[in-house]
């Protein structure tokens, strides 16, 4: 055994056999790996986050085909509350503010029944008060309580602002005020909607909502059902597909690296290694000489990695959660730090062991 050990320290210290770089080859590796795994499932959180709950989906209503093409007159909706939780009239209207054209939805008080748990500010949707979807606010940098001044069909109006909504919905990108409010400001629009969002109740019956639509409105309406939680679905399958996928190719790398590493060292220590076996060294000594040697560089590289990848993810995902204005975090945990990382270990070695395994032969021919 000493002779071993002997052999793995002169091929560890030698310099042509440059361990400090595949040792920096296996750290730099496991950090990338622990970056990925760990930007994985930052977004696999915001995805669980976003979600909505049963409480929180939605139904359109529309007399057309879609949201942009419906418009028709809106007075009440009598609904059976064991099905439906809460009908919105909403009323779309192009607003103009510092020269770009935005969306205003005019709408009642129900709204705070339904996004309540999304709104910053005052709960009220008096006349003139404004509600300021975050992306909006974030875009012209608003404050609660600042006054705005709306250009509404070449009709300036001004609004307070009493609150932001950040709901994860395209009301995000939207102004909302209130639809009576509207109603008194332009008599062409009153009573008009153009369409109306229901929020059903979480044991949702389709074709209970759907008697009640008909019953209030009439056959010529249609139902769009909102699948938020479907769409972000697949918004967020490609980059975690992607990044899975990078993963296992970087699997693969630490296989392929270590096989070649584990190669070259033997053509760069023959000379030695022959001389070593002229002295009387046996060849079961020089292949596990070759297997210490590459489980010393994985052990130091893995925990070298470690620590590298621990130190830099944390500020790399607060970095692309800044670009992406996203909530992202880097919440390490033993699953997340040790399984990819372990893989790196294991494909190291593995890649080891193949390479000895398949050209022990031509080995054996190099060193005698």
């Amino acid at each position: 055994m000493k002779y071993v050990l002997y052999l793995c320290r002169k091929k560890l210290l030698a310099k042509e056999n440059r361990t400090f770089l595949s040792i920096l080859s296996v750290a730099l590796i496991t950090s990338i790996q622990i970056f990925n795994y760990g930007l994985i499932t930052s977004l696999e959180n915001y995805f669980s986050n976003s979600l909505y709950s049963p409480d929180q989906s939605f139904i359109y209503v529309v007399n057309g085909t879609s949201l942009d093409n419906s418009s028709f007159t809106y007075k009440s909706f009598i609904y059976n509350e064991s099905s439906i939780k809460a009908v919105l009239p909403i009323l779309l209207l192009q607003a103009k503010y510092n020269s770009s054209n935005l969306e205003l939805r005019a709408t009642d008080a129900d709204f705070f029944k339904v996004f309540s748990y999304a709104i910053t500010g005052d709960q009220k949707l008096g006349n003139n008060d404004l509600i300021v979807g975050i992306i909006l606010a974030k875009l012209f940098n608003l404050t609660i309580g600042e006054h705005i001044t709306l250009d509404l069909k070449s009709k300036k109006e001004n609004f307070t602002i009493v609150a932001f909504l950040n709901s994860h919905t395209s009301f995000d990108y939207a102004f909302v005020t209130s639809i009576d409010f509207i109603w008194s400001l332009f008599p062409e629009y009153e009573n008009k909607v153009s369409y109306l969002l229901i929020q059903p109740s979480p044991s949702l019956n389709l074709t209970d909502i759907s008697q009640q639509i008909k019953s209030n409105l009439g056959k010529e309406f249609n139902i769009v059902y909102n699948d938020r939680n479907k769409i972000l679905n697949q918004v967020f399958q490609s980059p975690i597909y992607a990044l899975n996928l990078w993963s296992s190719l970087l699997n693969v790398t630490i296989f392929l690296l270590a096989f070649m590493i584990t190669l070259n060292n033997i053509r760069r220590m023959r000379s030695y290694m022959a001389l070593l076996m002229s002295l009387g060294m046996r060849k079961i000594h020089i292949f596990s000489s070759i297997l210490i040697e590459n489980l010393i560089i994985t052990s130091i590289g893995y925990l070298f990695g470690l620590v590298l990848g621990i130190m830099t993810s944390s500020s790399l995902i607060k970095g692309i959660s800044a670009i992406v204005e996203a909530p992202l975090a880097f919440n390490p945990n033993y699953f997340m730090i040790f399984f990819p990382s372990s893989l790196n270990f294991i494909g190291f070695l593995a890649g080891a062991g193949v390479a000895l395994l398949i050209f022990r032969r031509r080995i054996t021919v190099m060193i005698e």
